[in-house]
This record gives C-alpha cells, structure tokens and sequence, in this order.
C-alpha cells in the first residue's frame, strides 16, 4: 500500500492505494458493490486502473482527457442465468475481454466507491498545498497505484478467465542476474 495524503480548503483526504492487484481485497470490491443487482446473463465487472502518481498527478493538472492507463478487467459478480463461464468466476479473477466489448459496457457506478481516478482527480484539482507536485516528484518509491471502477457486461462477452500462471520453468527463455 502507498500512502498519499492531500489538502483541501474542506479537509485532509489520506488515500492508502493498492499497489498490486492482490492489495486490492476482495471484501473491499463486494462491499462497495453490495446493492448492484446484475441481471440474469450479465456479469459485474471491475476496471483495475494502474499508473505512478506522478504520471496521473500531472495528467490531472494539464487536464488531458486521454492519457494512456493500463487497465486489468476483473470478475466481481453475475445475475442468474444460463450456464456459461462465468459460474466458476472468483471475485477479482481476471478476465479476457475484448476491448470494444469494454468501451460498449454499461458504466456502473459504486457511490461508496472513491478508490477511482476521478475522486482522485477532483481531489488533486482541489489542493491547497503547492508543494504537492514537489512531495510526488521527489518519491524514491515510485510505484503505480490501482484504482477500480465498474461495468456491467453480457457474460456471452467473457471469453476466459485466469489467475496467476504457476511457475514453471521456461526451456526457451532464461533470464539469468547479474550479480
């Protein structure tokens, strides 16, 4: 988790970002969804955001609508339905999906959910404190942060699901250290 901590003229807001995708809990993702009903053969599916802080600090005061953030789709939940894929899905697996399938999804919003870039947005673009960009710029630890925002989607548009591979040992590739 990093800690990032922002005032305002109303408050101090303190953001404990996720790190990695497993930082972001699945009681978290359940919790903030917990009055979505999906209807039946449509999935709940979360968009994980990922970028440094710096990056989206920056993109937030130039106000660029179009800045390139990896994003990670993952499963939260489905409505009854008819069999398909999604009936052996874990909250938070991650999914294939096409893309275009993604941009054409219902936007579903969480109200409990501030973990996403427009909160963080509407906060940065709110700061009083001028030494902000100095405090992010001059981070050593310069990890990307994860943020979750929802859409519903027809589970038919789920073509797989994955975790993370178990490792094996590549007879291709060897990527030996250097000491």
């Amino acid at each position: 988790m990093k800690e990032f901590i922002v005032k305002t003229e109303m408050s101090e807001v303190k953001f404990n970002f996720p790190t990695n995708l497993d930082e972001l809990s699945k009681e978290y993702l359940l919790g903030v969804t917990e009055g979505i009903v999906v209807a039946p053969n449509y999935s709940l599916i979360g968009l994980v955001y990922h970028e440094k802080l710096s990056t989206l600090f920056m993109t937030c005061r130039s106000k660029k609508k179009n800045a390139s953030i990896g994003v990670i789709p993952i499963f939260i939940k489905s409505g009854a339905g008819e069999k398909s894929i999604v009936d052996d899905a874990k909250v938070g697996q991650k999914l294939l999906i096409a893309s275009s399938q993604i941009q054409l999804a219902h936007q579903c919003a969480a109200p409990s959910n501030r973990l996403t870039l427009d909160y963080f947005a509407n906060v940065i673009n709110n700061a009083t404190d001028k030494d902000l960009y100095q405090t992010i710029a001059s981070d050593k630890d310069q990890k990307e942060v994860f943020f979750v925002e929802f859409k519903i989607v027809p589970n038919c548009d789920i073509i797989a699901l994955y975790d993370k591979p178990t490792q094996i040992e590549n007879p291709y590739v060897k990527v030996i250290p250097i000491k």
